[in-house]
């Protein structure tokens, strides 16, 4: 008796509950119930499929639960996350809620494409997933494609800012034409003062018959505009409002330029810079490029190596034509003259040789050297007027070398610090994802730059910085051909080896590397014990990008 008054009175219990849950979601008990066991069967459909948004099928429209999992491998594939169900990844959706599409969505695309796995429903999920307007029903599968261009490319043009108003005909041949093709089939069209509706048999066949033949003969014959003959070749630097589109050609010879790509008959996106250069080197001198061009063997290369910001003088041009190698001294030009008293070299070696004196004594020239660009050589040398800093907090390592390779700490004041990145292909530069650790080596006392190198060569290097009792290696990098092996794992000795040494010295008791797999630092964690924990603050505040987000202990001993 008592246990069945016990088991009624779980019953009770879990009524009570059931109701109270129902009551707090503003449902019947009869309704509550219908909700949680569709829940379940959408978790568990959503398991046998490989879906990771079990939401979709719950609350989402009623149709073909493939549907979903097509969606989700779109997204995929527009996110550039992975689909690997087996792995835990899937694409753009996630259980919490779905990015970019919705289930209605998703829906309506596949109502529109017949409830079936066609190029169709791929065409509506694009056309959803850019906020463009759907095709018609009535279309092929190739005129929808055509139409989804079409749509494209009138959008990103503005083609709707000129006087026409084009048909739906009219977008799909525009889709199926090629780019340059389209231009010159709306030549002429849209220039009075009143709008006109555009028909297929209004486009400008003769222009687009002109156009197909080639883009230089379409160009001349006026039907394609002078940004677009350019966007050809350089399509990122089509910009309108300056001569030819290019940003940096303020000052250069545009007929020479236009002249000397004309000439080329092959030229590519990679042969419009090579052009600008040598034209801002030579000028009008059309015969100095010539030559220059025979020597090289091809306009790429002519104009590919390292150039002056300015012409040059008539002596140094043909002094460099007859030692075609020291032309890649040419942003050094002055200060070898300095170097060798006002006179030109004698001897490409002797040319050299000067120019390695000039770089010890330009930093602006070395970092030229390692491959900055001009432009953001400017950038590097504001920030060295801000510096170097006038104190270090991190214990520079003493008598770290095996086999040919030691570790030394770069000194405050080395230039080559804030761009030591460039030298082992990482991202710590001014140009790239860790410019903020590039500032804080030349800036900041609790930062340093630990360097391992091979014959005075650096072939691995570290940032590296410290909270109030610990040091951190935020990651190690290594060059090409130094990240596996052997010498892989000698260079992840050395700089476990000085961030022991650390330990002791200027307050620091204990040292960390930082839990990433950049470079060599995957070979470094191979050699540390203990779990992965978050590191303390920087000691002068937050750094900004870094690799250290987790970090694990260095041992005592290397195991």
């Amino acid at each position: 008796m008592e246990n069945h008054l016990k088991e009624a009175a779980d019953v009770m219990r879990g009524r009570a509950i059931t109701a109270s849950r129902a009551a707090a979601r503003g449902l019947t008990v009869q309704e509550y119930l219908r909700e949680r066991s569709r829940t379940r069967w959408a978790r568990d459909k959503a398991q046998q499929l490989g879906l990771a948004y079990w939401p979709a099928l719950a609350y989402g429209p009623r149709i073909d639960p493939w549907a979903y999992v097509l969606a989700e491998r779109f997204l995929a594939a527009r996110t550039g996350e992975a689909w690997d169900p087996a792995a835990g990844t899937f694409g753009g959706w996630d259980m919490c809620g779905h990015k970019g599409l919705s289930p209605h969505d998703v829906a309506r695309a596949w109502y529109r494409a017949g409830c079936r796995e066609n190029t169709q429903f791929w065409v509506y999920l694009t056309a959803l997933w850019e906020g463009l307007p759907l095709p018609n029903r009535a279309l092929s599968t190739r005129q929808a494609r055509d139409w989804l261009r079409g749509v494209r490319w009138v959008d990103k043009n503005k083609i709707y800012n000129r006087m026409i108003i084009i048909t739906d005909p009219v977008i799909i041949v525009l889709g199926r034409l090629p780019w340059h093709c389209r231009w010159a089939a709306l030549n002429g069209l849209g220039e009075g003062d009143t709008p006109i509706r555009v028909r297929i048999r209004h486009l400008n066949w003769a222009a687009v018959k002109t156009a197909q033949r080639g883009w230089r003969a379409a160009y001349r014959a006026g039907y394609l505009p002078r940004a677009v003959l350019w966007y050809q070749l350089v399509p990122e630097l089509a910009s309108a409002g300056r001569e030819l589109g290019f940003p940096e050609l303020q000052g250069v010879p545009v007929a020479t330029l236009r002249a000397l790509l004309k000439e080329e008959e092959q030229a590519t996106a990679a042969d419009v810079q090579a052009a600008i250069n040598l034209v801002r080197l030579y000028g009008r001198d059309r015969a100095a490029i010539r030559r220059r061009i025979a020597a090289w063997g091809n306009l790429h290369d002519a104009g590919q190596v390292s150039l002056p910001d300015r012409p040059i003088r008539a002596g140094w041009g043909q002094w460099l034509d007859s030692h075609p190698s020291c032309w890649r001294w040419t942003h050094l030009l002055d200060a070898i003259e300095e170097v060798l008293g006002g006179r030109l070299p004698e001897t490409a070696a002797e040319c050299a040789a000067a120019a390695r004196e000039a770089i010890k004594a330009s930093p602006e020239a070395a970092l030229v050297e390692l491959g900055v660009a001009r432009e953001s050589v400017r950038r590097y040398v504001k920030l060295y007027r801000r510096g170097p800093k006038d104190h270090e907090m991190i214990p520079a390592p003493r008598g770290v070398a095996k086999d040919g390779y030691a570790l030394r700490q770069l000194p405050h004041d080395d230039p080559i610090a804030p761009a030591v990145g460039l030298l082992t292909d990482c991202c710590q530069h001014l140009d790239s994802a860790a410019s903020s650790c590039a500032k804080a080596s030349w800036l900041r006392g609790d930062c340093a730059v630990w360097v391992a190198e091979k014959s005075g060569e650096i072939v691995a290097q570290s940032f590296v910085w410290r909270s109030k009792s610990a040091l951190v290696l935020d990651s190690i990098e290594a060059k090409g051909g130094y990240r596996k092996g052997e010498v892989a794992g000698l260079l992840a000795d050395l700089f476990l080896a000085a961030a022991r040494q650390a330990i002791g010295r200027l307050c620091i008791e204990r040292a960390f590397v930082g839990e990433t797999h950049y470079g060599i630092t995957g070979v470094a964690l191979s050699r540390c014990a203990g779990e992965a924990t978050r590191p303390d603050e920087p000691y002068y505040g937050r750094i900004g990008y870094t690799d250290a987000h987790q970090v694990r202990e260095v041992c005592h001993e290397t195991h």
